[in-house]
């Protein structure tokens, strides 16, 4: 939907039932997958964007979840592959001070930030955990006919797009957040 303004705003009548079922089936008969929406709506956070307007958004670990899932369910959203390398390196110094990470002997630089990520999403629902690890195993396999690895790559931050390990890193953190 479009405002009259020209914003875009996406809005997603998902009651109980269709969240617990995991799809909405539009009047076309298209599906849309829910997972993870439960989150979107349970953890949102009140934004003010404007003196007279409050609006719920997402935190950017859910956030980072729903992309995951919506290039699993359109693998052609290249997009999303780089909104989700920003978010391993958007998490602030500050909540880089994690102490599971540092117990871990996480990089502060490349593997704290998506550690973290992924311990905000804790603790997920096992068909959004199983989203996630599925998210994982493509971007590890360099061999995927989907070529997602090459392609997070080449949409990732500057100051690690040209190599591989760096995003390898960032993903096997953000998997061994999943799991603690």
């Amino acid at each position: 939907m479009r405002t009259d303004d020209g914003a875009e705003v996406d809005i997603i009548p998902a009651t109980s039932e269709l969240l617990a079922a995991g799809e909405l089936i539009w009047p076309s008969g298209r599906a849309f997958n829910l997972t993870g929406v439960r989150l979107a709506i349970g953890r949102a956070e009140r934004v003010r964007v404007a003196e007279d307007l409050t609006v719920d958004v997402a935190p950017l670990p859910v956030i980072t979840l729903l992309k995951m899932i919506a290039y699993l369910d359109r693998p052609d959203r290249l997009a999303d592959l780089g909104d989700i390398a920003q978010a391993f390196d958007a998490v602030t110094d500050e909540d880089r001070y994690d102490d599971r990470a540092i117990d871990l002997g996480l990089d502060f630089n490349s593997e704290a930030g998506p550690f973290v990520l992924a311990r905000r999403l804790l603790p997920l629902e096992p068909r959004e955990l199983a989203a996630a690890r599925r998210f994982v195993e493509l971007v590890r396999d360099d061999g995927h006919a989907l070529g997602t690895q090459a392609a997070m790559a080449r949409r990732a931050p500057a100051n690690w797009r040209d190599d591989p390990d760096q995003l390898l890193e960032r993903v096997e953190a953000f998997a061994r957040g999943l799991e603690l």
